[in-house]
């Protein structure tokens, strides 16, 4: 009897305790819940996992039908495909992560972001020899995939001319041998202002007013151009690449000069290119500065035209101190000698946090992530 009484009584002092730590913890409890509740609703997770398969599924379906025609010897253009994941994370975001889609979007934004391909004409020789002595000549005309522009950037394919040698016969043709990447976001920067127009982090936001003008000589200590924009012969590698710019012999440590007003895009080593400068105009025009022994600026920089950016050298892939110089209009190398003038425009100076947002989201469902693990991760 009286361990019954005991019992009841510690039960109810128990009780009494856990009511008032509950009651403590409600309003936490309670925030905790809701947070997580919308976290799980925008990326899919817990009940309602199934929120989105069907938007996924149609606008994977329409990306994934696109048609890429392979015209070149070795079709390489079926492994540059747009990814769907880059679509829908555009979608979601301009939606504000609604199931109802608008897909007249999505298909004007994958029309957009789908890769463009460039191509230089090629003939092949075969010949035979017959037994009595006679040469058969056959010229075969072949296309050869020179770059890709992509919404992540720009891949550059190098081929290296083989002459095949038999008992009766002679072959010569191009083979791949290797491929070039340079990051620009150009074409994806411009779908976000276009359809998403700020949405996402429109609050970083440093507009800077840039003046334009006739583009200027971007080494004022020399105009001898030794590589012409266009398909050549690699002087270092031996192997046949499209020269996306022009080298100008210039002596080491000379003064580079921005050709017009920007906003440094980019400012250190890249690769081949050596230490660079990139520089955004606005109106899609960027200019690149490759090769340099120092450089002046740093990412996010604004600098007016004529100003000093850098000093020329021979770093990353080179034979001699030069500046090699680029123009990309809308992310596409052209000939820098072309007559360029760009009128007043206000950019951004701020890194694109829209951007950064739009690919890690992109990537994180195409590998699958839609929940909490895409948050940790990115987190991390």
């Amino acid at each position: 009897m009286v361990r019954e009484i005991l019992k009841k009584i510690a039960y109810r002092s128990l009780w009494r305790v856990s009511k008032k730590i509950l009651f403590f913890f409600m309003p936490f409890l309670l925030i905790f819940l809701l947070t997580f509740g919308i976290v799980l609703s925008i990326f899919g997770a817990g009940p309602s996992d199934n929120r989105f398969a069907e938007v996924k599924k149609e606008i994977a379906g329409y990306v994934n039908s696109i048609d890429y025609d392979a015209v070149s010897k070795y079709g390489q253009e079926n492994g540059y495909k747009l990814d769907w994941g880059i679509v829908f994370a555009l979608e979601m975001y301009a939606n504000g992560w609604r199931s109802q889609i608008d897909m007249d979007r999505v298909k004007r934004m994958a029309e957009l972001l789908k890769p463009e391909f460039e191509y230089t004409d090629y003939t092949e020789k075969r010949v035979r020899y017959t037994i009595s002595g006679e040469e058969i000549v056959e010229y075969i005309p072949v296309k050869i995939l020179t770059q890709v522009h992509t919404y992540k950037g720009i891949y550059s394919f190098e081929y290296k001319e083989i002459t095949e040698k038999g008992a009766d016969y002679e072959y010569r043709y191009l083979e791949p041998v290797g491929v070039d990447f340079l990051e620009d976001y150009s074409k994806l920067d411009a779908v976000i202002y276009q359809e998403l127009k700020g949405l996402v982090a429109g609050d970083n936001i440093k507009n800077v007013e840039l003046s334009g003008g006739k583009m200027l000589w971007p080494a004022p200590s020399g105009r001898n151009i030794t590589s012409p924009f266009g398909w050549r012969l690699h002087p270092v590698l031996g192997v046949y690449s499209f020269h996306t710019g022009i080298d100008i012999g210039v002596p080491q440590g000379s003064p580079v000069i921005a050709v017009l007003d920007g906003v440094v895009r980019y400012a250190g080593e890249l690769g081949g290119y050596g230490r660079t400068v990139i520089l955004d105009h606005g109106n899609g025009i960027t200019t690149l500065y490759a090769h340099n022994s120092e450089l002046k600026v740093k990412k996010n920089d604004v600098v007016r035209a004529g100003s000093l950016i850098a000093y020329s050298g021979s770093t990353g892939r080179s034979t001699g101190p030069h500046l090699h110089f680029e123009v990309r209009v809308n992310g596409r190398p052209v000939d820098p000698l072309g007559n360029f003038s760009v009128g007043r425009v206000q950019i951004n100076a701020a890194d694109n946090i829209d951007r950064k947002m739009i690919v890690e989201t992109a990537e994180a469902f195409m590998k699958g992530q839609e929940n909490l693990e895409f948050l940790i991760k990115s987190g991390e």
